[in-house]
């Protein structure tokens, strides 16, 4: 019989967190609360070494990434910086690629070593785009 741990959930201004102890745990369920009506959700992982800032680095948004000099700030860089490379790809017409779930994530092998080294992982919800504007 498999025991399920709660684990904390960390939020900030519409950011959730999923401590990395819990990245096996079952936060498949949790992970769907943060997400919002018109909202995508985006995973980050957290990276920090040492005495550097935080980076941020986001699988599903190809050259998206932050920095952070301090964890409170972590969440609010993460936002701003999915929602200016969502702009972007939209004004230079780039499709925007699907988002993964955290449980698929996790199993890509290429992404293993970055959620071994993670610090945190972070699931950053950005208002989906008008479907008129993204026609336009």
């Amino acid at each position: 019989r498999r025991r399920h741990t709660r684990y904390p959930l960390v939020t900030g201004v519409q950011t959730c967190a999923l401590p990395i102890s819990a990245r096996f745990g079952p936060f498949t369920d949790r992970l769907a609360g943060c997400r919002m009506l018109n909202m995508t959700t985006y995973i980050g992982i957290v990276s920090k070494d040492g005495d550097t800032a935080y980076g941020i680095y986001f699988p599903d948004a190809p050259g998206c990434f932050s920095a952070a000099d301090s964890l409170d700030e972590v969440f609010t860089k993460a936002g701003e910086a999915l929602a200016g490379w969502r702009s972007l790809m939209n004004e230079q017409g780039h499709p925007i690629p699907d988002c993964r779930d955290l449980s698929v994530l996790q199993r890509d092998t290429a992404l293993a070593d970055y959620f071994a080294d993670a610090a945190l992982v972070i699931a950053v919800p950005v208002p989906s785009p008008h479907p008129s504007a993204e026609a336009a």
